[in-house]
């Protein structure tokens, strides 16, 4: 990883950790906060903390019974490997307004 997309990276970890509250006030946070944040956004397959570079996102609960984990965390990836072939759009049907699947580049993308 080159120095620029260091800096990128760390700016956007910075950005991360403000928190806010119901009334957009920010709340103190602790590394313990953080540490169990990271645990819960690793995929449970690959291990792989993928909450900066693939967000999060909801599919049909049809596909998530079949293909998901118990932990309710699984990236794009490893959900594609064990579907044996790529996310489509009507994927996430169910879940088309979700604000997950909505901010999502790589949901967005996805035809």
């Amino acid at each position: 990883m080159g120095r620029i997309e260091k800096l990128k990276r760390q700016a956007i970890n910075e950005a991360n950790k403000r928190v806010l509250n119901e009334d957009s006030k920010e709340i103190e946070t602790d590394d313990a906060y953080w540490a169990q944040a990271k645990e819960d956004l690793t995929c449970k397959d690959c291990r792989e903390w993928n909450a900066a570079d693939e967000p999060m996102f909801m599919v049909n609960d049809d596909i998530w019974n079949e293909y998901g984990n118990e932990e309710d965390m699984i990236c794009p990836s490893c959900l594609e490997k064990r579907m044996g072939r790529k996310l489509k759009k009507d994927d996430m049907s169910d879940y088309a307004d979700a604000p997950v699947n909505i901010e999502n580049p790589y949901i967005q993308s996805l035809k």
